[in-house]
C-alpha cells in the first residue's frame, strides 16, 4: 500500500505541477515570440525560471543547471503537439475529483461514470462533466482534485 500511494502521489505531482509548468512555459515562449523577441537558450531559461517560481515558489531548492530543464520537454519543439501538456493536468485533477465522488457515492457513482465513458468524444468535456453535476469552469471543482491528493498524502504519512 505504501508503494502504491507513493507512486500515485508522485504521478499526481508530476502531472499537475510539472506539466502545468511546461504548459505555462510554452505559453510564455509563444507570447515572447509574438512580441518580437528572439528566444534563445538564455531567454528560454529566464522564462523557465520565472515559470517554475510561479508554480513552486520558494518550496524547491533547484540544482545547478536546472534552469535548462525546459530543454528536456520534447513537446516544446514539436509543432503538432502545441499546448498538449495542459490535457495531462486537466485529466489528473479530473480523475482525482471523480475518485472523491466515487468514494462518497459508491455504487451510485458507477452508472453515472458509465454514462460519462459511453459519451466518448461526442460531447465537450465541459458538458460531459456537467452531466455528473459538476461545473469545470469553477475553481471549486478543481479544488476537489487537490483535496483528494491531500487525503492520499495523509494516508501515506500514516503508513510511514
Amino acid at each position: 500500500m505504501l508503494e502504491a500511494l507513493a507512486k500515485v502521489l508522485e504521478r499526481f505531482y508530476m502531472m499537475t505541477y510539472r506539466t502545468c509548468a511546461e504548459a505555462l512555459l510554452e505559453s510564455s515562449l509563444y507570447d515572447a515570440i509574438q512580441a518580437g523577441e528572439t528566444v534563445d537558450t538564455d531567454r528560454a531559461s529566464q522564462l523557465w525560471k520565472a515559470t517554475r517560481h510561479r508554480i513552486y515558489g520558494d518550496c524547491v531548492e533547484w540544482t545547478e543547471n536546472s534552469e535548462y530543464a525546459w530543454a528536456a520537454a520534447n513537446s516544446l519543439f514539436e509543432p503538432n503537439f502545441r499546448f498538449y501538456n495542459y490535457s495531462y493536468s486537466f485529466a489528473q485533477l479530473l480523475v482525482f475529483a471523480l475518485y472523491g465522488d466515487f468514494k462518497r457515492r459508491g455504487r451510485r457513482f458507477n452508472e453515472r461514470f458509465k454514462l460519462l465513458l459511453s459519451r466518448g468524444g461526442s460531447m465537450s468535456p465541459k458538458n460531459q462533466i456537467a452531466e455528473l453535476g459538476y461545473d469545470i469552469t469553477r475553481p471549486d471543482f478543481w479544488t476537489l482534485g487537490m483535496k483528494q491528493a491531500e487525503r492520499f498524502l495523509e494516508q501515506l504519512k500514516k503508513l510511514i
